[in-house]
């Protein structure tokens, strides 16, 4: 099969796939677009429900479950509404590497706890270690807290790659899909985001 066709094939299939996944959204709605935060067909709110909590697009493997990842709340509201709120791009990386860094946050600090409580079951150690970890155990569920991290548990993993991989990844999409709503916004009101200087 040459080449060509290979590649437009293959350009139909996923952009099917998407369209039917994207389709999901309200038929009803009076807006239909990118340029959308939460209302109608290819909204930034929709896509995120019907692409990064969805089974269509990616099957079970891309149903990420967020009530069992790292972190207490995955808030795609934390990316601004821009009819109510206009933000620079760099602000919108900003938060997009500060909601990655607090689920690596917690990844190290639940995998800290649970190498402690392990230590303390399997190695037996003198009561004055003991102590020590708990100490230590205690603080980092203070931190757990602050952190909003999912608690801490004697369930827990030294090494949740599951969890670290669910949760980054669905923070990827949803920073994906808000991707589409900023360009297309930037694109059709360009004076919203560079153009307020009087």
């Amino acid at each position: 099969m040459p080449q060509k066709i290979f590649n437009f094939l293959l350009f139909a299939f996923c952009f099917s796939l998407c369209s039917e996944a994207f389709a999901e959204c309200n038929p009803n709605a009076k807006t239909a677009g990118f340029d959308q935060y939460s209302d109608g067909l290819y909204s930034y709110e929709c896509n995120v429900k019907n692409l990064c909590l969805g089974q269509r697009f990616g099957g079970d493997g891309w149903n990420f479950d967020t009530s069992k990842q790292l972190v207490k709340k995955h808030d795609k509201s934390k990316y601004p509404n821009l009819t109510k709120e206009s933000k620079s791009f760099e602000e919108i990386q900003k938060i997009y590497q500060t909601t990655q860094d607090g689920i690596l946050e917690c990844a190290i600090l639940k995998s800290k706890y649970a190498a402690h409580s392990q230590i303390i079951k399997d190695y037996k150690p003198s009561k004055t270690s003991i102590t020590y970890l708990q100490k230590l155990n205690a603080e980092i569920k203070t931190q757990i807290k602050e952190n909003e991290c999912l608690s801490a548990g004697d369930d827990d993993k030294i090494y949740n790659y599951k969890d670290l991989l669910d949760s980054m990844s669905y923070e990827e999409c949803v920073y994906d899909m808000y991707l589409y709503y900023y360009g297309e916004n930037v694109s059709s009101n360009i004076g919203i985001f560079y153009g307020n200087t009087s």
